[in-house]
């Protein structure tokens, strides 16, 4: 059996027309999800910011401050820990090896972002510390907040050199 020139020169249209439409389909699945990776990439960057915004407001006041931020898709947990603790926050984040390993690396860090396919990003606020780490290592409890259908809910109290943050 042979083709006529006709039929080859569909059957070639064909081939092309499929090549060319599965490229585009690959193409703007990567951009799909390059545009979803940089979008989360900016609601962590905003969240930074607001949490040093909230310190900022709290740090010379007496009052506590209750604030709800956005975090990024993914975020399974947002824990804190005391910088100038490390070995206290270490013994608190033993439930989470990877910011122990962090912190036992000596990591500059104070917020570590958990995220639901186990990896983590950590940055440091400065000023800012854990109100459930306490100078004791018996009154550690667990420094972590998960985040809500609303966010992540904060409660902040300053005394003046520095601004508490706890679930709230």
């Amino acid at each position: 059996m042979t083709l006529r020139g006709g039929q080859a020169q569909q059957i070639f249209t064909y081939i092309l027309t499929i090549a060319i439409v599965g490229f585009l389909l690959v193409m703007g699945v990567r951009y799909v999800m390059t545009f979803a990776s940089a979008g989360d990439e900016q609601a962590l960057l905003r969240f930074e910011k607001q949490l040093a915004t909230a310190v900022g407001d709290t740090l010379y006041s007496d009052d506590t401050y209750m604030a709800s931020f956005a975090v990024p898709s993914g975020v399974a947990e947002v824990c804190f820990g005391n910088y100038d603790l490390s070995a206290a926050a270490s013994i608190a984040f033993d439930n989470h090896k990877i910011i122990k390993n962090s912190i036992d690396g000596g990591e500059h860090a104070n917020v570590y972002v958990l995220f639901t396919d186990g990896t983590m990003r950590s940055f440091f606020v400065d000023k800012l510390k854990a109100s459930t780490l306490g100078y004791a290592f018996d009154d550690i409890t667990d420094p972590c907040v998960t985040p809500g259908s609303g966010g992540l809910k904060l409660k902040f109290t300053g005394d003046g050199d520095s601004a508490f943050v706890e679930k709230g």
